[in-house]
């Protein structure tokens, strides 16, 4: 196996890495911590002489391939599909044809690839004005990615933080780009809300940066629950504080929490966000269609 594993050949292919150990390209970083290449060698799918069995690969081997490769390691960054410039890989080779082709981390790649916390600029517009050029591109790179999220398929994403994320990020904000203006846009807000909440349980929060725990905090926000509102405004404050002796990043952290103040204020007015009516079929009462006149969706009472 050693022996096999080691010759490499120098052909292009798609790759199937499963989330053991992970290496990463080393010429590939990003600005966030992702990477644009990886690839797992800890569980090749090689056939076994009995078929459809998994043949592990032992860790020297792994080490060695992943040094004639010119790997970086690293641990817990989720499996993704990738594209080698040369991969380990012998005569025999099976694709896992049962495993989705979108990864947590294509989804993280995506979603903060334009994030810089270097100079503090982030792809505001693209995160919460969307619009019809980025729905059409959530819906063809992650449409199939958020079905199986909605089917529970994509469940396994929780065994780390980063998955965690990940899912909350498909449940939460690409259903809302996939299905705009439609009642399927708030129908996985319950399920979003739960990762979210035992992630914070598990404290595994606070493993993520900054930009990404507003990202698992927003099913919180999303919520129409006076109670969760509670918890919800406790972490953006908490996330707003821990960053006040970094000025661009605490202005952009306070932003969040007023905006979450602000869904707080609307939700204590009328019980519930009145700009979710005309969508989910709700009768507006006279206040609500006043408050909807105005224009003013969220800003406070005081405002």
């Amino acid at each position: 196996m050693r022996r096999a594993a080691s010759q490499v050949l120098a052909h292009s292919l798609w790759f199937r890495c499963r989330p053991y150990s992970v290496y990463s390209y080393s010429s590939f970083p990003s600005r966030i911590g992702y990477y644009s290449g990886v690839l797992s060698i800890s569980s090749c799918p090689f056939v076994s002489g009995q078929g459809s069995s998994l043949l592990r690969v032992s860790a020297d081997c792994r080490a060695r391939v992943a040094e004639k490769l010119g790997f970086q390691r690293k641990d817990n960054c989720g499996c993704k599909r990738v594209r080698a410039s040369a991969v380990a890989c012998m005569s025999g080779i099976a694709m896992d044809s049962n495993v989705h082709k979108t990864s947590q981390e294509d989804v993280l790649h995506f979603w903060f690839k334009d994030a810089d916390l270097t100079t503090y600029q982030f792809p505001v517009e693209f995160w919460y004005m969307g619009g019809e050029a980025v729905n059409k591109e959530v819906k063809e790179k992650f449409g199939e990615c958020l079905e199986l999220a909605c089917s529970g398929k994509l469940n396994h994403w929780q065994s780390n933080p980063q998955g965690c994320l990940a899912l909350v990020i498909v449940l939460d904000q690409f259903s809302r780009n996939v299905f705009q203006d439609s009642p399927h846009s708030f129908a996985q807000d319950q399920a979003a809300l739960k990762i979210t909440l035992d992630t914070i349980k598990q404290g595994w929060d606070k493993k993520l940066s900054a930009v990404e725990r507003i990202f698992l905090y927003m099913p919180l926000m999303h919520s129409e629950s006076l109670e969760v509102h509670e918890v919800s405004e406790q972490m953006f404050r908490g996330l707003a504080d821990n960053y006040k002796d970094v000025p661009q990043l605490h202005k952009f952290l306070t932003n969040s929490l007023n905006f979450e103040r602000a869904h707080h204020a609307v939700l204590k007015r009328f019980g519930r966000y009145p700009s979710r009516n005309a969508v989910l079929g709700r009768r507006n009462t006279p206040e609500e269609e006043e408050y909807l006149a105005s224009g003013k969706i969220w800003s406070t009472p005081e405002n």
